[in-house]
């Protein structure tokens, strides 16, 4: 099985190097029909062997399961209850895949009825966008607040070939409740790609809550997986099933039909 880890926890991961150096195998694969798949939702807090407890369950959970590729929420090893701590237990970015795996937008919003936030703080923003071959489809790699650009993800499906889009989240209470399950399957939708949103849930500390309710949303925007409650711990799995990217686009060839894009770039609209 392999590990999708959440983004912004800079911890080492050799599996992630092998996954890599394993690309042509992972190719192979694709020949298969079907590939399992499982998604997490956790509350993690400033205690890193208690998170790593939670992810050691969840992942003997998922390989019982049958689950190929399972992935993980943004901030999955450490939430911070102090300005500044993340910073103080950061590793380095160590991995080909890692390296790469960076939101390109900054969360630095100040939110309605809630708290300011300001990633840009203690984070860095991406520069390039991040695909990666995998036993269960080509994977473009977004994080986040990512989800509310449109534009990045038919980047990632129409010139990267995108098959199944990553979102990994911290979504706040407020804006969760607002526009997370509706931007999501937008992006399915609008990309014709799988899903998968792992999301942080519930209560990190007194100043930080998350939305939660982790989803695996087919091509079609119907969502196959999601967690029997919106806060709970745990795993939600799913079948990414190759011939029903196949079939949706090739019933709606909206990949044939595209003129915007070159519009745009002659100012014709």
């Amino acid at each position: 099985m392999s590990l999708c880890l959440g983004p912004r926890n800079l911890v080492r991961a050799p599996f992630l190097r092998y996954a890599s150096r394993h690309r042509a195998a992972f190719s192979c694969s694709m020949a298969t029909t079907t590939a399992r798949v499982g998604v997490v939702q956790m509350t993690s807090t400033n205690d890193l062997d208690a998170n790593y407890s939670t992810c050691s369950r969840l992942v003997k959970e998922a390989a019982a399961a049958g689950v190929k590729l399972l992935c993980f929420p943004e901030n999955f090893s450490f939430v911070s209850a102090k300005d500044g701590d993340s910073l103080k237990i950061a590793e380095p970015l160590d991995g080909p895949i890692m390296q790469r795996y960076c939101s390109l937008a900054r969360f630095d919003v100040d939110v309605p009825g809630n708290m300011v936030y300001k990633e840009s703080n203690f984070t860095a923003a991406g520069d390039k966008i991040a695909v990666e071959d995998s036993p269960v489809g080509r994977l473009g790699l977004t994080v986040c607040y990512d989800l509310r650009f449109p534009e990045l993800y038919q980047l990632l499906r129409f010139q990267h070939q995108a098959q199944v889009l990553l979102v990994p989240s911290a979504f706040t209470k407020v804006t969760g409740e607002a526009h997370w399950e509706i931007l999501l399957r937008a992006r399915a939708i609008e990309t014709q790609c799988y899903v998968i949103a792992a999301a942080q849930a519930g209560r990190h500390n007194e100043k930080r809550e998350s939305y939660g309710d982790s989803l695996i949303i087919d091509p079609w925007g119907t969502i196959i997986a999601r967690l029997p409650h919106r806060l709970s711990t745990g795993i939600a799995v799913a079948d990414i099933d190759f011939s029903r990217i196949d079939s949706v686009r090739t019933r709606m060839p909206i990949s044939e039909h595209r003129r915007f894009s070159s519009c745009w770039k002659s100012s014709c609209i």
